[in-house]
């Protein structure tokens, strides 16, 4: 099942010449509760199309070859070892005395959506994940949490694909950026989606 959904995403790409859509990625920061020197930031999601699989992954090599995913300094809590990449261990964190305001993760339960087993990594600089959710889930989606130190010197750079419902085709829409440490008020830019199918169709029309 796992599979057979992302097979029908990568098929869709390739069998339709439809125009990408118009994705929006900001983001609101406030202070991290019980964290000094921390604000824990929340990336937000902006469709024309309704969305429904999120690949923030690749292939899932935690190296500095794939640009997918939230990569610089972010804190992460991972109580007796436990993953909280999807936020599905936020009793442990609380059990063992955390805030999960102090962990970065995607704002997902693993069990809520279908996960590419092997594809996800967190670590202390960096924060990977690829899913997609049984029906599309609207124009508007928080996909992460992050955490991340009060500097002005640095910040955390993303990349990922958004896949978006159009005529009842899946899409696959580029979107990256970076992500400044310093937000105490909305911030927010637009990236078009660049899909494959996008562009094969503009191909073909010339």
């Amino acid at each position: 099942m796992v599979f057979k959904t992302f097979a029908a995403l990568a098929a869709s790409l390739v069998a339709v010449s439809v125009h990408a859509a118009t994705i929006t990625v900001s983001y609101t920061g406030a202070p991290t509760p019980g964290l000094a020197g921390f604000n824990t930031i929340t990336v937000h999601l902006h469709s024309n199309q309704p969305m429904q699989g999120f690949d923030f992954a690749g292939d899932g090599s935690p190296s500095g070859t794939n640009s997918k995913g939230f990569h610089g300094p972010m804190h992460q809590l991972n109580p007796s070892s436990i993953s909280t990449i999807y936020g599905d261990n936020n009793s442990a964190i609380t059990g063992a005395g955390g805030n999960t305001k102090q962990d970065s993760q995607f704002l997902v339960n693993s069990g809520s959506v279908t996960v590419l087993p092997g594809l996800s990594h967190e670590s202390s600089t960096l924060l990977q994940g690829i899913w997609a959710v049984a029906a599309p889930v609207g124009t508007d989606y928080d996909i992460a949490q992050l955490v991340l130190p009060v500097t002005s010197t640095a910040a955390v750079s993303y990349a990922g694909t958004v896949s978006t419902v159009q005529n009842g085709v899946l899409v696959g829409n580029q979107v990256s950026g970076t992500i400044n440490y310093l937000v105490p008020e909305p911030a927010g830019f637009v990236l078009v989606g660049l899909s494959v199918v996008g562009l094969v169709g503009s191909r073909r029309r010339k």
